[in-house]
């Protein structure tokens, strides 16, 4: 009696054991954005030859600054939707810890030098920031 009594609660503990295992969060299942901050800019570029480059080197940009937490560089998806802008030409998107990050970057010397080189090559650029909520 005593065998089949812990035949039975090994069976349990090890489906106990993968029902745990399976439900933990990991980073591949994370859904929510980590930062507490986030900065999100549109570039309209009236040269799109030099498109390429722009990314190229906004990714290289954001690469170098540690106050950057994550980023992304997109371009438009071109979705056939009345209400989506696919006007532009580059999004940015990059989060923070905090607003002294921020400002860290925005201060930052690889940024002052990246927006003196590409700035002529904008038509128009908007920028939202936004906080965790």
């Amino acid at each position: 009696m005593k065998v089949k009594q812990l035949i039975e609660a090994s069976w349990l503990l090890v489906v106990l054991i993968m029902a745990f295992s399976c439900c933990q969060p990991d980073e591949a299942t994370q859904k929510e954005i980590e930062g507490e901050l986030m900065h999100t800019v549109l570039v309209w570029a009236h040269d799109e030859a030099n498109l390429n480059i722009l990314i190229a080197e906004s990714k290289e940009l954001l690469e170098v600054i540690d106050e950057v937490k994550t980023y992304f560089v997109g371009t438009p998806a071109m979705t056939p939707r009345d209400v989506v802008d696919n006007t532009y030409s580059v999004l940015l998107t990059m989060t923070f810890e905090s607003q002294e990050d921020l400002k860290t970057y925005l201060d930052h010397p690889a940024h002052v030098a990246f927006l003196k080189k590409h700035k002529a090559n904008w038509d128009r650029i908007l920028i939202y920031d936004s906080k965790d909520y």
